[in-house]
């Protein structure tokens, strides 16, 4: 009998175990992105964020982000090509000069950094 005790007991902390680990992957992967914007640390990668996550960002706004989705959309030569490296690549974009580009810098994360 104790050793019937023992073994659902093994089995119990192993189940456990496997649920904490679950919850903590499921919790990371959460933090780590969005579905559409892939957003790191509430910061969201302008090479993959659509125009209306971009747009809800302070200093966007409605026009400023679609001109961000139409410049990767002409410059890239793939899908989901990674056409913003840094904030500087973003001064490429109609409408948005290096003052610009440092105000809203704090809003984005290009995945190397």
């Amino acid at each position: 009998m104790d050793g019937h005790i023992a073994n659902s007991f093994r089995v119990i902390v192993f189940s456990a175990v496997v649920m904490c680990a679950l919850l903590c992957i499921l919790m990371l992967c959460l933090r780590l992105q969005t579905v559409e914007g892939f957003q790191i640390d509430n910061k969201l990668n302008p090479n993959f964020a659509t125009a209306g996550e971009l747009s809800q960002l302070p200093g966007i706004g409605t026009q400023r982000a679609q001109a961000i989705v139409e410049y990767r959309r002409n410059i890239a030569k793939e899908p989901n090509a990674v056409v913003f490296r840094s904030v500087h690549d973003l001064t490429y974009v109609e409408g948005i000069g290096a003052k610009t580009a440092e105000k809203i810098s704090v809003n984005f994360s290009f995945g190397n950094e």
